[in-house]
């Protein structure tokens, strides 16, 4: 997963299906941080984890899929600029 956080560091991410149909597909993000030479987990802005996971290089954002009242709906998660 290059640069997912859009600062051309290599970040990654690790995923699974889900333990029902294998319906979803959930992700964890890892970003790379210059600071401290570590990588670090991110969390989406909604919901519990990243599911079905999209990298818009566009908009610079990560988008997921996320359930409110039993509906799915897009999270759009942006993350800003980290200090070198």
């Amino acid at each position: 997963m290059r640069g997912a956080h859009f600062d051309g560091a290599q970040d990654f991410a690790i995923w699974q299906l889900d333990d029902g149909m294998g319906t979803y597909d959930y992700y964890r993000v890892f970003v790379y941080q210059t600071r401290t030479g570590m990588f670090e987990e991110l969390q989406p802005d909604c919901g519990d984890g990243f599911v079905n996971l999209r990298v818009d290089s566009k908009r610079k954002a990560l988008t997921s899929t996320y359930w409110e009242m039993n509906r799915p709906k897009q999270c759009i998660t942006r993350f800003t600029k980290r200090k070198a």
